[in-house]
């Protein structure tokens, strides 16, 4: 009976997982490029030494993008070979959800969480995303997983522990809310657990002490010059975690409904299935360490972005398929399958509504019209990588980047053509602004693409900027122009 039973549940989840690689490679290169995934094929091109000698945790731990080299060694560096690595963690991932929903409560709950793992929209997002947000995801669960498996004194286990934390630790700078996690998990844990994981707990930290540096560093610059190091990110309020609820799960409404049913059903678990409350206590550890603690750090230093927490997301889910898997067998599969459902729903918007940056279009429109000897003024500059991945020929051209309003001035040649690449990446208004009096005054301008006029913008987009680029024909100087 029970190997019939297991191999019921290695078949839903083949299928679960046959489900998620679909999901994830569907429309994988129906958009661009956007500027955090241009940075990674820059850096990527700069060279293995390059990247294992400069890097901080603005640009993420090493491990990934040392992963990315040697497969960009092997299949290029196009849209979809850049993309396929996040593809392959998001699986993983999924497949991690499963083994700590099985570890935590049972093995039904985590079938069901992996199933509502598999359709999730912001997990899909950053599956379809060359950045390191998924390899985060997986290996975090995996630690954590292989962590009770080290509790139980099971045998390799913590090898386990220390190769997935270790590698973690190395792939994202929310490394220390991971060893804070753990802290509290070990801290609740019992005497013998404890003395089980105290050597490779050791080991673990010992090894990540060059990466604690390197993020201690980057922390301490943030501090002291805020505008400087990651000034993107804004001081959260006290509306955030609800903002991040409808991002995690892809609407407000289907948000309210599913916190609803995992507060509710929480409450109920921890009444009635007393072998459930170890699971519930380390999933509300997960939200503590990787969502409220940032988010108390922010209060005084901002550190805290939605895609940074994605693992809160998975104590979630976790949660909610414990919830479904505790319901009476006779209603187990109605309401599990009504709740994949209600899950599944955003990503028809996901799917059909554009999510970011329109480069790839920009430079189609752009390429067949520039000339040897033209201009290019950037604002913001941190458009030209993703500008140069689709325009390799930018690097055959002057390029203008001004920083600041006094940069404006000086920024138009004293003949030929300009063309102003406009994109607003951070607090850039004033500055574009300016450069466009600048523009209006010494040129005659003409041809335009606008991004936000020929795409309409998704509801459930993580990140996506307008671009604006204009042509201008610098006017001959005249007696008395300066």
């Amino acid at each position: 009976m029970k190997v019939r039973q297991d191999n019921r549940a290695a078949w839903v989840l083949a299928a679960v997982l046959l489900i998620t690689a679909a999901l994830r490679l569907y429309g994988l290169n129906s958009e661009g490029l956007w500027l955090d995934e241009a940075i990674t094929w820059s850096r990527l091109k700069s060279g293995l030494r390059g990247m294992l000698t400069d890097w901080d945790s603005e640009r993420q731990g090493p491990l990934y993008m040392v992963a990315m080299w040697g497969w960009t060694k092997l299949f290029g560096f196009g849209e979809i070979a850049l993309r396929l690595p996040s593809v392959l963690f998001g699986v993983l991932g999924v497949w991690a959800v499963y083994l700590l929903g099985e570890k935590l409560f049972n093995r039904s709950a985590g079938l069901w969480a992996s199933s509502f793992a598999a359709v999730n929209p912001f997990l899909i997002h950053y599956s379809q995303e060359a950045r390191p947000y998924t390899m985060w995801f997986w290996l975090s669960l995996l630690s954590i997983w292989y962590l009770l498996k080290v509790f139980e004194g099971e045998k390799g286990a913590s090898r386990g522990y220390v190769a997935s934390t270790l590698s973690a630790l190395y792939t994202h700078p929310y490394g220390p809310f991971l060893l804070f996690l753990q802290l509290v998990v070990m801290a609740t844990s019992s005497a013998q657990a404890r003395a089980r994981c105290a050597k490779p707990a050791l080991l673990t930290l010992a090894a990540y002490v060059p990466m604690g540096i390197v993020f201690l560093r980057t922390f301490t610059l943030k501090v002291e010059r805020p505008d400087h190091a990651g000034a993107w990110i804004t001081r959260p309020d006290s509306g955030t975690w609800l903002r991040y609820l409808e991002r995690y799960l892809g609407s407000d409404w289907v948000a309210g409904l599913t916190i609803a049913l995992m507060l509710l059903g929480s409450i109920w678990l921890w009444r009635r299935d007393e072998s459930s409350r170890a699971g519930l206590r380390i999933a509300a550890a997960i939200v503590v360490a990787m969502f409220f603690v940032p988010w108390l750090i922010s209060q005084w230093v901002p550190i805290l972005f939605t895609r940074y927490t994605i693992v809160v997301v998975a104590a979630l889910l976790l949660v909610v398929g414990a919830v479904v898997s505790r319901v009476s067998p006779s209603w187990q599969l109605p309401a599990g399958f009504a709740l994949l459902l209600i899950l599944a729903l955003p990503l028809r918007t996901y799917y059909t509504s554009q999510n970011k940056d329109a480069w790839r279009e920009a430079a189609a429109w752009l390429t067949p019209q520039v000339r040897a000897g033209d201009h290019f003024v950037l604002c913001s500059f941190l458009g030209e990588k993703p500008l140069q991945y689709y325009y390799p020929e930018l690097t055959e051209h002057v390029v203008v980047r001004p920083r600041n309003l006094r940069d404006s001035m000086h920024c138009v040649p004293d003949s030929g053509i300009v063309w102003f690449v406009a994109s607003r990446y951070s607090k850039t208004g004033p500055l574009i602004s300016q450069i466009y009096e600048t523009l209006d005054s010494r040129c005659d301008c003409d041809e335009s693409f606008k991004s936000a006029e020929q795409r309409g913008r998704n509801p459930l987009t993580q990140s996506a900027i307008d671009i604006e680029i204009t042509r201008c024909r610098v006017k001959p100087m005249v007696n008395g122009d300066q």
